[in-house]
């Protein structure tokens, strides 16, 4: 394609003919509901290839005899467990509690389902009909960004929509999704640094209300031999359970609420989870330094 020479991409093309299949499934959960649909079938041939294809690492091997896996279209689903049973009536064909494929080599914008069958099996089962699926497969997909915008709407095209086809271009899609996550990013640092200055105020509100208390207490106990080191010790303990109690709980709150989030996610989250809490723990123990330092400064200032 031309757009991809403008833009100095490397890619590979491959076409790959799709046998639709009319499959009756059946939902586990009721046997009496059933309902017939076509979906996609391929080899395991033909999934292998265009895992490759993509940069994927194929990990299951090969299937034999009439073997199936549920073809993943969304790593969404890979920890969903499979509850239908699909069958071919017509060749007496039937498999249930089918586990899903390690790779998505067909995006769910084209398919919601499908299944991936042994090369042996393959050309045993009869197609409805053909469809034909293009790939361009390039390694700096994000490069692809504002390619085919005449025939795609951000990225994604549905039959009727701008013909009778399906595509989606990768490159745009990224593109949407960093933009949306990069607001999302500044709105969460904008609202979580008006918190954090907010308590850091009321830290601070907290401890000057109470320096003139402070100051005649300590004075008194200092006239009964309390040293500076002891002092510094003193103060340092309590202003340390005031900055650091609060957000120990906070941490722990979080990693909670992270990991319910992460149950949505296939990919893990624990890296970027420990960078957030730790930044804000680094940020509030500057800040702990900054007002300990000021407030022992007036504090002793009165003591001498």
């Amino acid at each position: 394609m031309k757009r991809f020479q403008k833009k100095h991409l490397h890619y590979k093309k491959f076409q790959l003919p799709i046998k639709m299949v009319q499959i009756k499934t059946y939902d586990q959960t009721s046997s009496s509901r059933s309902m017939e649909e076509l979906l996609p079938v391929i080899s395991y041939s033909q999934y292998k290839k265009l895992s490759e294809l993509s940069g994927q690492e194929v990990q299951e091997k090969p299937l034999v005899g009439k073997k199936v896996r549920s073809l993943l279209t969304s790593t969404y689903f890979r920890t969903m467990p499979k509850k239908k049973t699909y069958g071919i009536p017509k060749q007496n064909l039937e498999w249930k509690d089918l586990t899903y494929t390690k790779n998505v080599v067909f995006p769910i914008q084209f398919y919601q389902e499908g299944l991936v069958v042994s090369d042996r099996l393959y050309p045993k089962i009869k197609a409805v009909k053909w469809e034909t699926f293009t790939g361009y497969y390039t390694k700096r997909f994000e490069k692809t960004a504002g390619i085919a915008n005449r025939l795609v709407n951000n990225g994604r095209a549905f039959p009727g929509e701008k013909g009778p086809y399906s595509m989606m271009v990768s490159g745009t899609i990224y593109a949407n999704q960093m933009s949306m996550y990069k607001t999302m990013l500044f709105v969460a640092l904008l609202i979580g640094t008006v918190f954090f200055v907010a308590a850091g105020s009321f830290l601070y509100f907290r401890l000057y209300s109470d320096l003139d208390y402070d100051k005649r207490l300590y004075l008194t106990i200092k006239k009964v031999g309390l040293t500076d080191q002891e002092l510094n010790q003193i103060v340092t303990f309590q202003m340390a359970l005031l900055f650091f109690v609060p957000i120990v709980v906070a941490c722990i709150h979080s990693a909670f609420a992270f990991m319910a989030l992460q149950s949505f996610y296939v990919l893990s989250i624990a890296k970027e989870m420990i960078i957030v809490l730790a930044c804000f723990f680094i940020a509030q123990f500057i800040y702990f330094l900054i007002i300990r330092s000021r407030y022992m400064r007036n504090l002793k200032k009165s003591l001498i």
